[in-house]
């Protein structure tokens, strides 16, 4: 799947250069940097991300900075930096709060709080760990105020379930876990990584 989202998303950006729809080509290079990150190949994701931020740049937008900056903290957060991830993810959260999005501000707490409780199992790094706590909280609630059933409740859950893992608490680890396999299944999504 990623090697057929690097082949669509590239030859969408071509065809949204091509017609000069900023938009799609915004959308385009971040969907191929994303794949990139998937893959492993951060330097090609790095590359697509200044593409992105080219795009972005010629027709700014809130939107599409908030969601550069998202960006750009999971590829800082892949290569493990934690300083350079939470920079971006928290700058993300904060446009999110300016804009007044809740839900954007639930999708960028939800996914600092994940790569916040990676990095810092990954580290050993208690800060990283409680930033993870803290994200997950604030986005579950968020999601209270929401409608539907996005899925960054689900991503909280797992975050929470990742920390009390590294700090040793087993039970709550598999607990959280479930939970967050239950949010899933209620919400019927099958292609959240969590």
């Amino acid at each position: 799947v990623p090697d057929l989202a690097l082949s669509c998303g590239e030859e969408a950006y071509q065809q949204a250069a091509a017609i000069s729809d900023r938009s799609l080509e915004f959308a385009s290079a971040g969907g191929v940097a994303l794949a990139n990150l998937e893959l492993g190949d951060v330097e090609q994701a790095e590359e697509w991300l200044q593409r992105a931020a080219n795009a972005a740049a010629s027709a700014p937008t809130p939107l599409r900075a908030r969601q550069l900056e998202l960006w750009r903290g999971v590829a800082r957060a892949s290569v493990g930096d934690a300083a350079g991830m939470r920079r971006h993810m928290e700058r993300a959260v904060e446009l999110a709060g300016e804009q007044g999005r809740a839900a954007a501000r639930c999708e960028a707490t939800a996914t600092l709080a994940l790569a916040a409780s990676r990095l810092g199992s990954d580290q050993g790094d208690e800060a990283l760990l409680a930033l993870a706590e803290r994200s997950a909280g604030e986005a579950q609630a968020l999601m209270e105020l929401l409608p539907g059933q996005p899925p960054w409740g689900a991503q909280a859950i797992a975050a929470l379930a990742r920390v009390e893992m590294a700090r040793g608490n087993n039970k709550e680890a598999a607990k959280a876990g479930r939970a967050a396999l239950a949010v899933l299944q209620e919400i019927h999504s099958e292609d959240l990584n969590l």
